[in-house]
This record gives structure tokens, sequence and C-alpha cells, in this order.
């Protein structure tokens, strides 16, 4: 197989309105995650809640305890980039400060949280904003659009990157219970036992829903089956069209079903527009191979 056909399996015929979708999409969803945190209060908190946090880390992520000044002024240059991204204006430049600006600022949530600081929503804007800034993702929907018509390959690459760093969400979901559990995860105990447990902690999740679903030990199988091909199956969205929208609905609902039966707020949500394809572009003739040939 040639170069240009291996182009033609992987790199998949996004043009510049989808790239530019998922550069709003991105932005949209780490402004919204960093308008809902104040890091400059969890700065000025006591010196006790930081006596957890590792050496290593305050290095690792450049954390500022007791001085709630500089990480306003941080978060706040976070949102003006961010914002940059958003309205197509030198991303190169933006993305990148946002970026670091982000992974500085994601680690704050875990102080006053007993979770891992990974799952609260930047992981995957961190990695995307370094993805956007190395693209040509102004060329459409940007105050500084160029409206240029480049090969394909030059919007794809960073389309099909971004969805399958979200999509290995699941992936490596699925491959660690696996591990862990086997394919007995896929039992009708596990969905049946998660209910009654957070029924347990969180009254508010006594729901008639809930109840149906505990009496129906069957259904509790279908969905813990379900859930575990879902997260197993998902990448296929990133390589395969006809796959993507289906996929995403059901991630939607996935999701949905997850907040209504055990309270989980998934904050990667608004990623699922990620998987909406824009037809009707305009594609430049020939690829880059054929043209460097």
């Amino acid at each position: 197989m040639t170069a240009a056909q291996w182009y033609e399996v992987w790199i998949p015929r996004s043009g510049p309105y989808t790239l530019a979708a998922v550069r709003i999409v991105v932005a949209i969803q780490a402004l919204w995650i960093l308008l809902s945190r104040d890091p400059a209060g969890v700065s000025a908190m006591p010196s006790i809640i930081w006596q957890g946090v590792p050496v290593e880390w305050q290095i690792r992520f450049l954390l500022v305890p007791g001085i709630p000044s500089i990480e306003f002024a941080l978060w706040s240059l976070a949102i003006i980039s961010t914002l940059c991204v958003l309205v197509g204006y030198m991303v190169r430049i933006f993305g990148i400060v946002a970026a670091l600006l982000i992974y500085h600022l994601a680690p704050l949530q875990d102080l006053l949280n007993t979770t891992t600081p990974w799952g609260k929503g930047l992981t995957i804007a961190t990695l995307a904003l370094i993805i956007l800034s190395c693209s040509p993702c102004e060329d459409r929907w940007s105050i500084a659009s160029r409206s240029e018509n480049r090969p394909y390959q030059c919007y794809g690459w960073a389309v099909m990157l971004i969805r399958l760093l979200f999509a290995q969400i699941y992936l490596f979901s699925a491959v660690a219970r696996l591990n862990i559990s086997g394919w007995d995860w896929a039992k009708l105990e596990t969905v049946r036992n998660h209910i009654l447990v957070f029924r347990l902690a969180e009254p508010s999740l006594d729901t008639p829903l809930n109840e149906f679903l505990v009496s129906h030990p069957a259904v509790c199988s279908v969905l813990a089956a379900g859930t575990l091909l879902f997260e197993l199956f998902f990448v296929v969205a990133v390589f395969i069209p006809v796959a993507r929208l289906p996929l995403a609905i059901a991630g939607v609902l996935f999701h949905t079903g997850l907040w209504f039966t055990l309270g989980f707020r998934f904050p990667n949500l608004p990623h699922f527009a990620l998987f909406l394809d824009f037809k009707g572009e305009a594609k430049a003739p020939t690829s880059i191979i054929s043209r460097s040939a």
C-alpha cells in the first residue's frame, strides 16, 4: 500500500468547517468549566488544605498556595485566551497559552474533592487546544477567516486526533473493567448493586426509575452489557463516518441515564458534538501526497 493510500485509509476527509466546529466545541466546553471554578478561592484556603498536596505536584503544576491574586490573574488570562480560540483569533499563540494555563489550573479542583483531577472536564481541552494551535482551524468561522481551500489532510488529522482523545476515555475504561473483572462485569448484579449502593448514599436517587430497575434484574443485565459494548466500540466513531452520529447520540443517552440513575454528571458531555461532520465543504482537488509527487 502506497503512502497516498495510507492517507486515504487513516486520515478522514474532514474539511475546514468541521475543524472550525471542533475548535468552537472545545473552546466553549473549556470556558464552561473555567467559569464554573474559583481557583483564587482555592488558593486562599487555609494551609491545612494544602498539606495533602505533595511537593512534586506543586512543582509539576506550578501551584502557588496562599497567593489568590496570582491564581485570579492566571484564571482571567486563561478565559481571555480561550475566548480568542473560540473566535479564531491568533489560535497558534492563544491555543498554547490557554492549554498551559488550563494545565496549571485544572489540578486546583482536586484540593476540595476526594477524587483525582482527571475526569473533571479539562483534560481533553488541554490536549485539544495544543492540537488546534498546530492546525489551520481559523480558515472558517473565525474573525480572521482566510477562506482557503487546503488538501483535506490539513484539516482531517487534527479532527481525527481530537476525536480519538475523547474516544479513548471509553476504550480505556472498558479495558480497565475487563482487566479487573473480566466479562463477569456485564452480569445482572453489576448495575443493580450500583443503584442500590448509590440510593443508600444519596436519598435523591430513590426515584421510580431506580425502583423499576432494581426490581427488574434482567434490564440491569442488559444495561451492564450495553455499557461495556458502548465503551469498547465507541472508538469506531473516529474512523467510520456512518457510525459517528448514532454513537454520539448513544453517548448522550448513556450519560443522561447515568445522571438520572447514579447522579453522575459528565463535564465532557458537549464533546459529543465533536463527531458532527459538515458536508458540502470545498476541498482542494489534490492531496498533499499527490501535489508533492
